[in-house]
């Protein structure tokens, strides 16, 4: 256990000895994977290491931690996974592209059918592993879980004429994916909104050919859905609309404007479905998001969810069920 320190300075460097070691004893007995109790070990003395360093730039707070040593130190550490280092540096200009969506998908625990073979240093590993525990990842992995089941559904129900679907912001939109394997014979027609010019070869790359041809890839600016700049280019009403992600970066104002406009373009009956982190984010969470990764989102309250589309009369809002995940629907009747 990491002892205590007059200002935790003491802790971090013995975190700092401990993570060296570790791997270095991994190498020395030719191992090129840790085992489950050194990850679970490593883990436990990360996220303490990350108290230590939270309670001290609280306790003497400064401008710029990049000019505290300990911070430093933990943030080169951090960043040899690669899903922080593109989440702390955003190499494409903004949070939250579709290529950092894609590793936080592959943190998690159980690898998948999509997920490269890995082929990391055990230090590598070690730090992967402990980053995959941050609450706002888990958090994000779980709502692509609960999108998908409810793409499963609606997708499943049958339907004479195509479903038509908007995914406003959605990237590499997972959820869509994973639930259009589940459903082959899904009668949807689905069109994705994104500022970023590459998204196209990837979804060439991600889906099946037959499945591509009812997909619409519209890059452009989500703005331009407000300015009416993309409006040829988009059907005119939508069954289902959806925005996992986006209203995070969005001040209430903007948020409000978007999702109004969004809501206007339902069919009767439709659906409009917004993720956005709620309000209920433990403060060591908030911490190493904000500080350590520079991560900076805007979470809203239940009230201030429902209040993006204020037209919509009571019954016409739900909310899925799980209170840390912010998923809510609005019903055009």
């Amino acid at each position: 256990m990491l002892s205590e320190g007059q200002d935790g300075s003491n802790d971090l460097d013995q975190f700092f000895s401990f993570a060296r070691d570790v791997e270095r004893t991994i190498l020395k007995s030719g191992r090129s994977e840790p085992t489950a109790n050194e990850i679970q070990d490593y883990s436990w003395k990360y996220w303490r290491a990350v108290d230590h360093l939270c309670d001290r730039l609280q306790a003497s707070p400064i401008n710029d931690p990049l000019s505290d040593r300990s911070f430093r130190k933990f943030l080169e550490l951090t960043v040899r996974c690669e899903a922080a280092w593109r989440s702390r540096f955003r190499p494409h200009g903004y949070p939250g592209d579709y290529r950092t969506m894609e590793l936080f998908y592959r943190l998690e625990e159980t690898p998948d059918k999509e997920s490269p073979p890995k082929c990391k240093t055990p230090g590598e590993t070690l730090v992967e592993s402990a980053f995959a525990r941050t609450h706002g990842i888990r958090l994000i992995q779980k709502r692509a879980k609960i999108l998908e089941s409810f793409l499963v559904e609606r997708l499943s129900a049958g339907h004479q004429r195509p479903l038509r679907m908007l995914d406003v912001g959605g990237g590499g939109a997972r959820y869509f994916r994973r639930a259009i394997r589940k459903v082959v014979d899904a009668n949807v027609s689905y069109t994705i909104i994104d500022q970023d010019p590459s998204l196209p070869h990837f979804w060439c790359n991600e889906i099946p050919a037959d499945v591509a041809r009812n997909v619409t890839i519209v890059s452009a600016p989500v703005k331009s859905l407000l300015s009416g700049e993309c409006a040829e280019r988009l059907p005119d009403k939508f069954d289902l609309v959806m925005s996992s992600g986006l209203f995070d970066y969005l001040d209430q104002g903007t948020a409000s404007q978007l999702a109004a406009h969004l809501f206007s373009m339902l069919r009767k009956p439709g659906a409009l479905v917004i993720a956005n982190m709620l309000n209920s984010e433990p403060g060591q969470a908030a911490f190493f998001r904000e500080t350590i990764m520079d991560w900076h989102i805007v979470k809203r309250t239940d009230d201030e969810m429902r209040g993006l589309v204020p037209s919509v009369e009571p019954e016409g809002y739900d909310r899925f069920p799980d209170v840390d995940l912010g998923v809510v629907y609005f019903r055009s009747r």
